[in-house]
This record gives structure tokens, C-alpha cells and sequence, in this order.
């Protein structure tokens, strides 16, 4: 299973989650990769950690999202994977 969250518009990111069997992948993708790409790989780590995600593969594109933008859309990708049944 494969959800979504967000939108490629200016400061948003778009978050790809899907639940398949392997160890956590992060994937970014990132329009200011060389100023804030690190920061980036980093608030998206700090939230999967927090919400105990410890499977699956996430694919970040990031077009100028602010932290919380980032952290909000991981947020409803992992939660609406559980609502779904998904164990991540």
C-alpha cells in the first residue's frame, strides 16, 4: 500500500509512504538540497523516530517546506497507513 501527502507547490513537500517489507528508507528530494538537504534528512528522521516507524520506504520531494511542513506530512502519511491496518 502506497498514501500520500501534500503538494509539489512553493514551501510544501510532497510525502510518499509505502509499506513494504524492508528496514526504513528515506529518500529526499530536495529543491534547496545543498543549502538545507541535511536539515531536511534530519527533520524527517527525528519525526519517523518519534512516531516508531521502523519499516517501510519514504520518498520526500521538498520545495522549500518549512520543518513543520515536513514533520505534519510524515505525520498523516504514518497515521493514515495505521488507520489502514499497515504495520509500520
Amino acid at each position: 500500500m502506497e498514501v500520500s501527502a501534500g503538494f509539489m507547490t512553493k514551501q510544501d513537500a510532497l510525502v510518499r509512504f509505502s509499506d513494504e517489507n524492508c528496514t526504513l528508507q528515506l529518500e529526499v528530494r530536495s529543491s534547496v538540497s545543498g543549502l538545507f538537504g541535511k536539515a531536511v534528512r534530519k527533520a524527517a528522521g527525528e519525526e519517523l523516530s518519534r512516531l516508531n516507524v521502523i519499516n517501510g520506504r519514504v520518498w520526500i520531494e521538498d520545495n522549500h517546506a518549512l520543518d513543520f511542513v515536513i514533520r505534519a506530512r510524515i505525520q498523516a502519511v504514518v497515521m493514515e497507513m495505521r488507520e489502514a491496518g499497515c504495520k509500520v
